[in-house]
């Protein structure tokens, strides 16, 4: 595998545990003590308590896989420019796994990386607000690499079952760290538009007509995923016309 160690500041500064309950938890919680540089990630080989949205536990294996946190500080986004984070983080991560995985790697809204049909990966992305600013961001990143055996996650899958392939997990960290930062870059330069064009381009579903089910009253129904809006909501072509939805709103079938 070829050498892409080389970002400057996202993994410079490194916080490494066997164990935590969470590493996004524990980033918060050194944020509310001392500001830490931009870029400092959090590294475990285990996560007690981990989550992803909805607060859905993550299942992760012990030292097979990817798990980590990465500390931001976009204060030249507004809050309701937060989508584009959001964006910038699934596409660093997609490019990331498509350098080793060649199946085709996609995103599913709001935040899993698809290999197929199946996720091998998700984001949590934790925003905090002061006035009119995002004061820091916490990226936390889960990515099955080593893992061929799960229990309660959802159609998963992992490199290993991807490739046929294991990986040096600790060797991938740093490559890692260097597609986040490629595309945290863009978006520093305010390349908004080309980010939100290739996050589009990249979209699970996008242009497809499938079913999904409101959670409001358990009804399934088919519609054509069209896009995001800017506040980061589920644009669908329904019958009933183009239809938003929040998170809590909406499951895919």
């Amino acid at each position: 595998m070829d050498n892409l160690n080389t970002a400057q500041f996202i993994g410079t500064v490194r916080l490494d545990f066997d164990t935590l309950p969470s590493t996004n938890t524990f980033a918060a919680e050194l944020l509310s003590e001392q500001k830490t540089p931009e870029g400092t990630i959090i590294v475990a080989k285990h996560q007690s308590a981990g989550r992803g949205q909805l607060s859905k536990s993550w299942e992760s294996e012990k030292g097979k896989n990817i798990t980590i946190s990465i500390i931001l500080y976009p204060t030249f986004l507004s809050p309701s420019e937060h989508t584009l984070l959001n964006q910038t983080i699934a596409l660093g991560v997609h490019d990331f796994i498509s350098s080793f995985v060649k199946k085709y790697i996609s995103i599913k809204w709001p935040n899993d990386i698809m290999a197929g049909e199946n996720k091998i990966a998700g984001l949590l992305l934790q925003n905090s607000l002061q006035g009119e600013q995002i004061q820091h961001s916490v990226a936390g990143i889960g990515i099955n690499i080593n893992q061929t055996v799960f229990h309660s996650a959802e159609r998963p899958t992992s490199a290993a079952l991807e490739t046929g392939q294991f990986f040096n997990v600790e060797e991938l960290i740093p490559r890692l760290c260097h597609f986040l930062e490629a595309r945290y870059t863009r978006l520093r330069d305010r390349h908004y538009a080309q980010i939100n064009a290739d996050y589009h381009n990249l979209l699970y579903r996008r242009g497809e007509w499938k079913q999904y089910c409101a959670t409001v009253d358990g009804q399934n129904f088919t519609a054509k995923l069209l896009g995001i809006t800017t506040e980061g909501k589920l644009k669908l072509e329904t019958a009933e016309g183009v239809l938003h939805y929040n998170l809590h709103e909406i499951r895919f079938i």
